[in-house]
């Protein structure tokens, strides 16, 4: 849970900056992702339980908006840059 919620707090950041020195903590991080792929904890066994949910939220209603892709792009600092919207 550590994990997870230290890489949402902070998605740009690599593990050695969310560790902060912690060398166990790292290694943590690590094994996490280190898992074979017969483990429990691959992405589509941590995601299940989220898209069942979501899928029965979704049940009844309509429409449904389903948004593919949520990341925001700030091009404000790229002034050379032509045709981005700015």
């Amino acid at each position: 849970m550590r994990s997870a919620t230290l890489q949402a707090t902070l998605p740009n950041q690599s593990l050695p900056y969310l560790a902060q020195g912690r060398e166990t903590e790292l290694r943590g991080h690590y094994r996490l992702l280190d898992q074979p792929d017969d483990s429990f904890a691959t992405p589509a066994n941590l995601l299940a339980s989220h898209r069942e949910r979501t899928l029965a939220r979704m049940q009844g209603q309509s429409p449904v908006l389903c948004v593919r892709d949520g990341t925001d792009f700030n091009f404000a600092n790229r002034r050379r840059c032509v045709g981005l919207g700015l």
